[in-house]
């Protein structure tokens, strides 16, 4: 009876864990977003940005949306120091005083260093008690001014600034959310993570997905959709990896290495607190089986032990290739974004936004760094081969010089032999491109 008892209240428990859970992924259904968060999303991008158009902020486990971000942007500076901006759009008249201290509050909480509000028109007073907020007011004219000045052109949609894109393939991707519903939850993490305060266990998560969704046989990557979300899992490891560097930099490379491997197998946690929190599961488990078999049964003590995660010594590599390419490496985020978002999620021919975007570069060794990144995504069965294949076929056609890149040029260019070490804006329903 006691046994009975104890196998009910656990298949109670099970279900409303299971309910729970699955409560908090909802259905999705994607619509198309404000013109002009593409043009201010275009406008980052030309500013030398990753930029991603509304990120939703939840509560605890996605209970409940909180607000969204209209445009994220986030880029490095000299010393690995992360630029964060964010802005909202308004093309109707509101009420600017209102969203000034709505905006600051939010550039509090997601720790930007810069907040843009875009209106159409705004008078001075308005603007100059903003700074004191410090909120920045631009109008479209700015706006217009600014794409003068960084030589934008009326066509040039860039990356997922491209609203086209999203309005071509909308149909698609609604279907492909509702016939898969296990993509659910890796779809609202790609689109929510806006924080990167978790590095170790947004690699170990991603990682975990691109091995699944990288077998062709589950998920054709013909289908746009799936391409999407194995860019944008590429796009935030290599985030995720530049964050690590950022907190690296000043280490040794053996203190690196140590630090690196720690992080993707105790995450955040101190490996003497992972280990007894494993040991008292261990007696626990043991205890357990005694009590309710009358057994004295061994259970095996390596399923209670914390083993390094598939793929370790690639993002160790990967790492040291961002340090060891400082400062070069600086524009290695939005560069890779442009590539992978351009050339292998829209699948468009070069149109020279390396060389208008990147034209401050002055060799290769960014899109060597690139493809290092994407092999040694390969090399731990975390990238497609298709990717990797197309930044090499392509990279006569999209040098940041516009010229072609030799096998010597890159050999000059970048250390290789390194030690071994939806855009979404949505409400809690609809999801906007």
């Amino acid at each position: 009876m006691a046994t009975q008892d104890f196998h009910k209240k656990n298949n109670e428990k099970s279900k409303y864990f299971k309910n729970s859970a699955s409560s908090s992924i909802k259905p999705i259904t994607l619509v198309i977003g404000n013109e002009l968060e593409y043009r201010v999303q275009r406008l980052m991008i030309y500013m030398g940005f990753y930029c991603r158009r509304a990120k939703p902020i939840y509560t605890v486990a996605r209970l409940d949306q909180a607000t969204d971000l209209d445009i994220f942007s986030l880029k490095w500076k000299e010393q690995f120091k992360r630029e964060l901006s964010i802005s909202e759009c308004k093309s109707g008249s509101d009420r600017p005083l209102d969203r000034i201290f709505w905006l600051s509050g939010v550039k509090n909480f997601v720790k930007a260093q810069e907040a843009f509000l875009i209106r159409n028109s705004t008078k001075w007073n308005i603007k100059d008690f903003a700074k004191s907020c410090g909120i920045q007011v631009w109008d479209r004219q700015r706006i217009e001014e600014l794409e003068k000045i960084y030589s934008i052109r009326n066509d040039d949609w860039p990356g997922l600034s491209d609203s086209s894109f999203f309005k071509n393939n909308l149909d698609e991707w609604n279907v492909t959310l509702k016939n898969n519903p296990n993509i659910w939850e890796l779809f609202w993490t790609v689109s929510s993570e806006i924080l990167f305060d978790e590095p170790f266990v947004i690699i170990n998560y991603l990682m975990s997905q691109l091995r699944i969704i990288s077998d062709q046989s589950r998920f054709d990557l013909k289908n746009s959709f799936f391409r999407f979300l194995v860019g944008e899992s590429i796009c935030q490891i290599a985030i995720s990896t530049m964050i690590i560097a950022e907190q690296t930099f000043d280490l040794s490379g053996q203190d690196r290495i140590g630090f690196i491997k720690r992080g993707l197998k105790y995450g955040s946690l101190e490996p003497e607190s992972a280990e007894r929190i494993l040991n008292s599961a261990y007696n626990l488990a043991q205890q357990t089986i005694s009590h309710y078999t009358n057994n004295s049964l061994k259970v095996d003590k390596s399923l209670f032990e914390m083993s390094e995660p598939p793929g370790t010594e690639e993002i160790v590599d990967i790492v040291e290739l961002i340090i060891s390419n400082y400062p070069h490496s600086l524009k290695f985020i939005p560069f890779i974004d442009l590539f992978i978002m351009d050339q292998f999620v829209k699948v468009q021919p070069p149109k020279g936004y390396f060389k208008s975007i990147h034209s401050s570069i002055q060799n290769n060794s960014i899109f060597e760094l690139c493809k290092g990144f994407l092999r040694k995504l390969e090399a731990a069965k975390a990238c497609p081969n298709i990717i990797v294949e197309t930044l090499t076929n392509r990279a006569e056609l999209e040098s940041p010089k516009g010229q072609v890149v030799s096998q010597e040029q890159s050999s000059m260019d970048i250390k290789t032999d390194v030690p071994q070490s939806p855009d979404l804006f949505t409400d809690e329903k609809k999801p906007m491109l």
